[in-house]
């Protein structure tokens, strides 16, 4: 009997605890969270999959979180250039970029949830935010040296 209640008291301590880091760290989601993430983000207009987006890799509470498992996330890249969210990102960095990138500055955003026969990718696929962004806001980034 007492090790049926250890067992339980262990379960319902890893569920909790499972459930709580997966509040603080958005940014990171196990793969079929972020698969879901991916098509719910992708059928939304792009006022909403920016601030989504934003939400999920700019978010205060999901910056300097460290990851003890294989976690996935969308690589994000921007005017064809990776963007790497460094895990050292200050907010001044952040609210630099957040400044920059905004609704105004993206001409074009495109969610890649799936691979296509085209695309010669790592497997499992974690997916790809595209943002074409304006000229001025591109250099204005490089400069700064954020992307």
């Amino acid at each position: 009997m007492k090790i049926l209640a250890i067992f339980t008291l262990l379960c319902m301590t890893s569920i909790s605890w499972a459930q709580s880091a997966s509040k603080e760290n958005n940014q990171f989601l196990t793969y079929h969270q972020n698969e879901n993430w991916l098509m719910t983000t992708k059928l939304l207009d792009k006022s909403a999959q920016w601030n989504a987006i934003k939400q999920r890799f700019f978010c205060k509470e999901n910056q300097n979180v460290s990851v003890d498992s294989i976690q996935y996330s969308p690589l994000i890249v921007i005017n064809g250039i990776p963007f790497n969210i460094s895990k050292e990102r200050t907010e001044t960095k952040t609210r630099d970029i957040l400044n920059l990138v905004n609704e105004s500055s993206i001409r074009e955003l495109l969610i890649l949830d799936k691979l296509t026969e085209e695309w010669s990718f790592c497997k499992p696929f974690s997916g790809v935010i595209i943002l074409r962004l304006d000229k001025n806001t591109q250099k204005k980034l490089s400069k700064l040296k954020l992307i």
